[in-house]
């Protein structure tokens, strides 16, 4: 196997008024950088900064021995240190076969 990239496992975002996101099984789902609620909605003629509040993604397990109570922040929206964040967000890997089938 060929690594392509790695990267943060998200998994869909509410904003203007819809849902959007990938199957995790995708590797759209894999993004290379993390993203709080850094999303825009183009078209043809111009693009509009998503004004949402929420953006979703696979979390980390919790550690063995703890619960999920103790592990988890009550709320990452609160937390303002971006590297914090990261602890509790999922990391994907996206690769290549290199056989020929």
């Amino acid at each position: 196997m060929t690594e392509l990239w790695r990267g943060y496992s998200f998994m869909f975002i509410d904003a203007f008024d819809f849902a959007a996101g990938q199957s995790l099984s995708e590797p759209g789902s894999c993004w290379k950088d993390f993203y709080v609620n850094n999303m825009m909605m183009c078209t043809d003629d111009s693009c509009t900064n998503s004004n949402s509040r929420y953006s979703f993604w696979l979390a980390t397990a919790v550690p063995e021995g703890q619960t999920p109570t103790d592990y988890y922040p009550e709320s990452t929206s609160a937390l303002t240190d971006r590297e914090t964040v990261l602890n509790y967000i999922s990391r994907c890997t996206v690769c290549i076969s290199d056989y020929k089938i």
